[in-house]
């Protein structure tokens, strides 16, 4: 689920930001977003699972260190959208590189928190959608939740794609005098 995960990140974001920056941002989708973005998205999907799964895990043994796994988990999940629209627009993910592909969103702290907030109801709505265990209500939430978490994550994406246009856009003004 992880890796189809990534793909379909990186394949529809690619889409949306092509879309939205047209005819400025030319990538040959699907295999150049792939080529690109893939295992930024797997890494990025992987460290959320990852990190929630060892909160839950360490719940009873360490349970100020599960706690600890859990806020951080949130907190990343709350932003990974916002910042992979960033790294995406700047045309690649290079670790040396990440603070300058974000500070658009940094600059534009306002409207980035806005996305935020977004990223923070889809949140809670996941926890309170989540079936029992070892009941059928998965057999029905499970598509309903996979519906609203990708309609959201690409209204995120959009949001944080036109915040970097914005800032692009007013920094070439700026050039300009």
């Amino acid at each position: 689920a992880v890796i189809v995960g990534a793909l379909l990140k990186s394949i529809a974001f690619a889409m949306i930001g092509k879309d939205l920056s047209r005819p400025l941002w030319k990538m040959d989708i699907p295999l150049e977003a792939l080529k690109r973005f893939f295992v930024f998205w797997l890494i990025l999907d992987l460290m959320i699972i990852t990190s929630l799964r060892l909160g839950g895990q360490l719940q009873d043994a360490l349970p100020s260190l599960a706690a600890l796994l859990v806020v951080l988990s949130v907190a990343v999940y709350l932003v990974y959208v916002p910042v992979g629209a960033a790294v995406m627009f700047s045309g690649r993910f290079a670790w040396e590189e990440l603070g300058e592909a974000v500070r658009p969103l940094l600059d534009e702290f306002g409207r980035t928190l806005l996305l935020v907030a977004i990223a923070l109801m889809q949140f809670f709505f996941i926890m309170g959608m989540r079936p029992e265990e070892g009941g059928m209500e998965w057999l029905w939430r499970t598509p309903i939740l996979a519906a609203f978490t990708a309609a959201l994550d690409c209204l995120i994406f959009a949001g944080a794609w036109i915040i970097c246009m914005t800032r692009r856009e007013a920094e070439d003004d700026d050039a300009e005098f």
